[in-house]
């Protein structure tokens, strides 16, 4: 449903909308993975994905609920939930 390139390598980012949504990180050059997928536990409703400059970080949009995803290390993931807004970009 989404996609974004990394900020300073050449690895691209995309989240699925199935049942179990998860965010897919390949290297753009050959279409491997980068990483194992990572399950998320929000619906994704078709919105957004987001890197952080330094690209240690993904923003990921829902309906009405952000989930930040520090894709290289074991941080836990934080969820930012809004009071009524609907996401559709992030930038």
């Amino acid at each position: 449903r989404a996609v974004a390139w990394h900020p300073k390598r050449d690895i691209i980012a995309s989240v699925s909308s199935e049942a179990q949504p998860s965010i897919h990180v390949w290297h753009a050059s050959n279409g491997t993975a980068a990483r194992a997928d990572i399950a998320l536990s929000l619906t994704i409703t078709g919105n957004a994905l987001c890197w952080r400059a330094d690209g240690a970080w993904l923003a990921v949009a829902g309906a009405d609920v952000i989930t930040i995803v520090d894709v290289w290390g074991s941080t836990p993931a934080r969820t930012l939930v809004s009071t009524g807004a609907s996401f559709s970009a992030l930038s």
